[in-house]
């Protein structure tokens, strides 16, 4: 079915694509059964509605909402630790595509650097500002620039959002995190790799195999619908150009976050 609608072309494509998007996010967001739902993050910062969660994770369920989130958070640290990294010492750190704060909420106790966080859906950069005070939420459009100065921020991250661009959009948002990032500045991102592409066939399986991106549903890139899945070693050249690659951990590896199934990448700007 899904090689199907690839490959097909009807009238009003983008607009039926984009609405099945949606049903399946409603879907996503009906509650389960004998799961209590918390209306609240432990101590402190509401949780958004499951409206807006299913648009970030599946499943939409609070708990899973919220472990996810610190497991990440933590793994980020750890990861950008281990390269020398100190996120205590930081200035400012930047949580690109930040949703509605399922990673950012946790970095509300860390001392020392300014949170900042943006996104392409001002209903999830809405409910950040009014939930979140210790993050400064904006929003960005799909395509650059971002709302930033240069050589802002010490750390930017991006948890599969590369995932849901066309390839020539990926590298004009390279381009602008590096912008934004100060020299020696650290950017840590997912992909959809190896264990994701364990179910392509055919022509993209040949792409991926040569180490070049396979793309998905560009025409409503920049939704979930949209998905890329990229080769370890088409990351170690294309998207390492202007970058200097210190670590990598593949999803679902010993020693790899268990709530991150995607590939993680950790680099500095020169």
């Amino acid at each position: 079915m899904k090689r199907a609608l690839l490959r097909a072309r009807f009238p009003f494509r983008r607009t039926i694509l984009r609405l099945a998007l949606r049903t399946y996010e409603v879907y996503l967001a009906l509650p389960l059964p004998r799961r209590r739902t918390p209306d609240r993050h432990p101590g402190r910062w509401p949780i958004p509605p499951a409206a807006l969660r299913a648009k970030v994770s599946w499943p939409a369920d609070a708990e899973f909402f919220i472990e996810t989130g610190r497991a990440q958070v933590e793994f980020i640290r750890s990861v950008v630790s281990r390269n020398g990294g100190h996120v205590e010492e930081m200035g400012a750190i930047l949580d690109f595509g930040c949703g509605c704060g399922r990673l950012a909420r946790w970095w509300s106790d860390v001392p020392g650097p300014a949170i900042h966080g943006c996104d392409y859906n001002p209903e999830l950069v809405e409910w950040c500002a009014a939930n979140l005070p210790f993050m400064r939420a904006a929003v960005n459009g799909l395509e650059p620039p971002l709302p930033y100065e240069s050589e802002q921020f010490d750390l930017v991250y991006a948890l599969s959002v590369f995932t849901h661009l066309s390839e020539e959009l990926q590298d004009r948002w390279l381009a602008e995190l590096e912008r934004v990032l100060r020299p020696g500045g650290l950017l840590y991102f997912t992909v959809s790799g190896d264990s994701y592409a364990a179910g392509l066939s055919g022509e993209d399986r040949g792409r991926y195999e040569a180490a070049k991106l396979v793309t998905h549903f560009t025409d409503v890139e920049g939704t979930n619908l949209c998905a890329a899945y990229h080769p370890p070693g088409y990351v170690r050249t294309h998207m390492m150009v202007r970058l200097e690659l210190l670590d990598e951990v593949p999803g679902r590896a010993r020693g790899a976050c268990e709530a991150l199934s995607q590939d993680s990448y950790l680099a500095r700007k020169p």
